[in-house]
């Protein structure tokens, strides 16, 4: 359970340990509620090395559509588990301590849900048609990020 009031900088993610994937999983089932005011992602979330890539597959989001987000392009389409998920990528120079390049690629799901099944190779195959390549896997999580407003959530992975 991870919750938040007026938080207006910043993110509130809860990183518990039931939620933390030990690999990499091509297939994550998942079940929960959500309840937020303000912008908020459920989104199975992690990155690569090698190169250096950070990945969101949103189910879930607030006020904000995540792919029209400034910067953010779009590369493509895809359906998979029973919606169309639109995909995009942005690349972010000098981030983090300054000197990184930070690529991220984004898979939107159209019709949001707050439990169900994630093929994530589905979206790694999408993000390789559009010549978006993937690293090494580093960490991976079921997440929920809240930007501003308030709300609660209580998100389990199967």
């Amino acid at each position: 359970m991870v919750s938040w009031n007026k938080l207006t900088v910043g993110c509130c993610r809860t990183d518990e340990p039931s939620l933390i994937l030990n690999t990499t999983c091509s297939v994550i089932n998942y079940s929960g509620t959500l309840n937020a005011s303000g912008n908020v992602y459920l989104s199975v979330y992690g990155w690569t090395t090698n190169p250096f890539v950070e990945y969101y597959v949103v189910e879930h989001w607030g006020t904000v559509e995540p792919g029209w987000q400034t910067g953010l392009k779009p590369v493509g389409t895809l359906t998979s588990d029973g919606a169309t998920y639109s995909t995009f990528q942005i690349v972010r120079y000098n981030h983090i301590d300054g000197s990184v390049t930070l690529r991220q690629f984004w898979s939107v799901r159209q019709t949001k849900r707050t439990s169900g099944t994630v093929s994530f190779a589905n979206h790694t195959d999408a993000w390789a048609k559009a010549g978006l390549s993937l690293g090494t896997h580093n960490y991976q999580v079921v997440a929920v990020e809240g930007y501003g407003g308030s709300g609660s959530a209580s998100v389990t992975v199967d």
